[in-house]
Formats: structure tokens, C-alpha cells, sequence
């Protein structure tokens, strides 16, 4: 008989107490205040933990060098460091161990449907480890080290990665920096150490772009982070689709945590995870983890350790610790745009559509007179898209089904028209090309929309990006009220 499923599990790391050292940010009280926090909430004796599993060796060799493996138990034994900030004890390799085999017991867990959710309380942290070194507090790469297993030996063929800590996952990113399987998303204050993540930094190779980077300025709290989840992350975890989502959490970007200058709230925290988890239950059963990465106020560490938790279970919850008493800053917003932008120039390898099998149907719409536009898509199917005189922002036409859709992209063209209305007709072309998992016959079923527009004459590059920006952002508001988790993309080309 099949055992019913657990809404969530727990890892706690035994023992931990012996890696530590006097003074260092990263100590047993972590875990500690966490662990406590989630049982005033009554949460933690009530739902199951897992065991540490012993990670494979070749598994470990997947993700960090032979070399590094034969040097870090060596380093430990002596209670050597690794560098200034990445202290060890005789216990630590043990528990670094423990640590990986925690995360790889927490995924398979939902990878195999015991439960919905995971929250393991790794420790030592991981998301700094490279290949071949171990820095920033972290010695194995936990994550990284349990969605490998996941794809080796649990049959996942994708999987992404957010990472809301504090610092750049720099280890994780350079792990998966050539993989399509593994999509990397980090938020992180910039600068800062260790000084990676930049905006341009997207993958290498057949897979740039399955990396996606969104560096923060000091200052950035919860409307910032909002606004990233919602217009970048998830249009693009949308996008590649993954099987299960990873996220590596810190808990330093709240406004308490000394090392650090973001103002995201215990509150905020919360929203970002149950933005993913309502994704996750609408695409993939609802698999979400969470891993302990970083993070050093105690008080923060309790607040958002039962703000995620309460995110992933469903549950109410109030922020003791409330929003931050500085203002939160605008800068983001700079780093907003130019992400957005890049989003839609990169995006995710074509391979990961076709993976997915998904149909295609291109649109091409054209002006007649300035009032209507009309058009067949690849399937046959004839469009006409006008306006209603009576009510100007009211489309009328003729289309079968969904492609309600695709009359929404009218309202697009005309904000274009209008914002380069001193240009003696700009717009020559507008292609939508759709893609999703039924486009043959009606109702359709659209998961992709892409906004290819076709510009004739000499207009000004920064008056166009700032023109089709507007209107992409104007679609969206359309789009996402009759379709909801369609993602949408655009760019345009000029012609003499």
C-alpha cells in the first residue's frame, strides 16, 4: 500500500556542534535558533526528518575534483583552514558528509513523492564550493551535490536552482556553468563577495543561457526581490520548465543580518517562496526544497526560518520582525531593466524547448489602414483583430478560441505606433510566435509568446527598446489576466 504523502520534511544536522570556531559568523547557533523557531511553531516534532544517506564517491567526483576530495578529510584531520574565511575541525569532513547526504535525502524524498516539500538545515553551508576548492564557510556543495544525484540516479532531465542568498553561489554557478539540466538563478547584493554574478554571466557553450544572474544594490528590500520573481525568475523557470525546484537559502539578505545591506523582511521572504511553490504545484507536484545556505542574525534566522516554512506548508503567518525602519532604495530598478532585457536576448537554449517536444505556431499580423490587422497563423487559421470605435481599448474580430490571445498583441502594435508616432509608419510587421504543448486544432494551449516586431525606416535604437519595453510590459498585464504563467518575450528588427 502506498504511504500517504508528508506535506514536508526536515533534515537536521547531528553533531554539527563540533564544526566551529570562536568568534566566526558562521556557528552552531544557526541551525540552533532555526531548529527552535520551527518547533515554537509547532511544526517540527510533528513532521518527519530524514537521515543523511553516505553520497557515493563517484557522485562526489561528479561535482568536486578527485584532487580536492583527497585534500579536504587531510585539511580537516588537522583542523587546518581552507582560506582566511573557511575555518575546519578534526570533525568536519565527517560532517560535511553528513551535510551533502542530508541534502541528497531531502530531494529524494519529494523526487520520489514521500513528501511535497523538504527544508534541510545543512551544515557546513555549500554554495561557494567550486570544483576544486572549498571558501566562503563552504566545504562540499550541498545542492549541487543533490540535484546531481537526482539526475544520476533519480531519472531527472531538469532541474533548477534559485539561489536568494546574500552572496553569488559562485561554487554552484561554475559547477553547472556548461550544463542545460541544471538551471542556475541567483539574486544576490553586488558588489560584494566574491565578486561574481554579474548580469552577463549566463552560461558558456550550447547552454548559455541556463545560468541567470540578478546582482542587487544595497538597499534592495522586498519590492525589488518582488519584482524580479515576477517579471524575471519565474517567466524563465517557465520557460525551461523544470522537474523540481532547488533553492539555496540564505537568510542574510533580511535587514537584520550584519554582513549585509539588503532590506528584504522576514514577510518578503515568504512571498518569494510561495511564489515558487505555487508554481511548482501548478508544474511539477509540487517539488520544492530548500537547503541552508547562509545567514548570521539569530532573530532573522527564526523569522525567516518560519516564513519559508509557512510558504511551503500554506499556513498563515505573522512577521514578528516587520519591515525594515530604512526606506528601501531605487537603484534596483536600473539593474531591473537592463535584466529584463537580457532575459529576453539570452533566454533559455532552444534544446530545452525541443526536449520538451512542444508545437510551434508563428503569427503574422499585418496593418490594414491603421484600424485593424489581419493574418493566418501556420495552422490555417484566419485572424482578424480591429478595435471598437466605441470603445477604443475593446478588441473585436474573428478568432477561433484562444487566440483572444494573439488580439491582445494588437494592443502591443498601437502602443508602439503611439510612442514613435512622429515616424511615418514605423510598424511594418508584428510576428507572434507562439509555442505550447497543443497548437494543431482549438482550444489551443500556449505556455510561450514571443513578440517579434518588424520596424521600417531610421528610428533611433534607444527610442525603440524604450517604445517595445512599454508595449511588452503592456501585453503582460493583458496576457496575464486571461492566461496566467504564459511567459512572454520580444525583440524587433529594423528594415530599410
Amino acid at each position: 500500500m502506498k504511504q500517504p504523502q508528508e506535506s514536508i520534511v526536515f533534515y537536521y544536522p547531528h553533531g554539527h556542534q563540533s564544526h566551529a570556531e570562536a568568534g566566526h559568523p558562521e556557528r552552531p547557533e544557526r541551525v540552533e535558533a532555526l531548529r527552535q523557531a520551527l518547533q515554537q511553531a509547532g511544526w517540527w516534532d510533528v513532521h518527519p526528518q530524514v537521515q543523511p544517506v553516505q553520497p557515493p564517491l563517484d557522485l562526489l567526483q561528479s561535482v568536486h575534483q578527485k584532487r580536492y576530495l583527497e585534500l579536504l578529510p587531510e585539511v580537516s584531520r588537522r583542523g587546518q583552514r581552507l582560506d582566511m574565511d573557511t575555518y575546519t575541525t578534526p570533525n568536519s569532513w565527517q560532517l560535511a558528509l553528513n551535510a551533502a547526504g542530508g541534502a541528497i535525502a531531502t530531494a529524494d524524498a519529494i523526487w520520489r513523492g514521500q513528501a511535497r516539500r523538504g527544508f534541510a538545515l545543512c551544515r557546513p553551508p555549500g554554495h561557494h564550493a567550486t570544483p576544486g576548492r572549498g571558501m566562503g564557510f563552504c566545504l562540499l556543495n550541498n545542492i549541487a551535490i543533490a540535484a546531481e544525484y537526482l539526475i544520476q540516479l533519480g531519472g531527472a532531465k531538469r532541474l533548477a536552482i534559485v539561489d536568494y542568498d546574500l552572496h553569488h553561489g559562485n561554487g554552484t554557478q561554475e559547477i553547472f556553468w556548461r550544463r542545460g539540466d541544471v538551471f542556475y538563478i541567483s539574486t544576490h547584493q553586488s558588489p560584494l563577495y566574491p565578486g561574481s554574478g554579474d548580469l552577463d554571466e549566463i552560461g558558456a557553450g550550447d547552454e548559455e543561457g541556463a545560468t541567470a544572474n540578478f546582482p542587487l544594490p544595497p538597499g534592495t528590500g522586498d519590492q525589488g526581490f518582488h519584482e524580479l520573481l515576477e517579471g524575471c525568475i519565474l517567466p524563465l523557470i517557465d520557460r525551461f520548465q523544470p522537474e523540481m525546484i532547488l533553492v539555496s537559502f540564505g537568510f542574510d539578505p533580511h535587514w537584520r543580518d550584519p554582513l549585509g545591506h539588503l532590506q528584504l523582511s522576514a514577510k518578503g521572504y515568504g512571498e518569494l517562496i510561495a511564489g515558487l511553490v505555487r508554481w511548482a504545484d501548478q508544474n511539477c507536484q509540487g517539488r520544492l526544497a530548500l537547503f541552508l545556505e547562509g545567514g548570521y542574525d539569530l532573530e532573522a534566522a527564526a523569522a525567516c526560518g518560519q516564513a519559508v516554512t509557512a510558504a511551503m506548508l500554506g499556513v498563515e503567518w505573522h512577521d514578528p520582525l516587520g519591515p525594515s525602519p530604512r526606506p528601501e532604495g531605487s537603484s534596483w530598478q536600473i539593474n531591473f531593466r537592463r535584466a529584463r532585457q537580457i532575459c529576453k536576448s539570452s533566454g533559455i537554449p532552444a534544446q530545452h524547448h525541443k526536449r520538451k517536444g512542444l508545437a510551434m505556431s508563428t503569427v503574422v499580423l499585418r496593418w490594414i489602414e491603421g484600424k485593424m490587422m489581419s493574418g493566418t497563423d501556420s495552422n490555417g487559421h484566419s485572424i482578424v483583430i480591429g478595435r471598437s470605435p466605441e470603445q477604443p481599448e475593446t478588441f473585436v474580430g474573428v478568432k477561433p478560441s484562444d487566440l483572444l490571445l494573439l488580439a491582445a498583441a494588437s494592443c502591443s502594435a498601437y502602443d508602439v505606433i503611439e510612442i514613435l508616432q512622429k515616424q511615418r509608419e514605423p510598424l511594418q510587421d508584428l510576428k507572434v510566435l507562439c509555442s505550447g504543448e497543443q497548437l494543431s486544432t482549438p482550444p489551443y494551449t500556449f505556455t510561450h509568446i514571443h513578440l517579434h516586431y518588424i520596424v521600417r525606416g531610421n528610428v533611433k535604437s534607444e527610442r525603440l527598446e524604450k517604445a517595445i519595453r512599454l508595449s511588452e510590459d503592456k501585453y503582460c498585464s493583458v496576457i496575464s489576466t486571461l492566461r496566467p504563467g504564459v511567459a512572454i518575450t520580444s525583440d524587433y528588427e529594423i528594415k530599410e
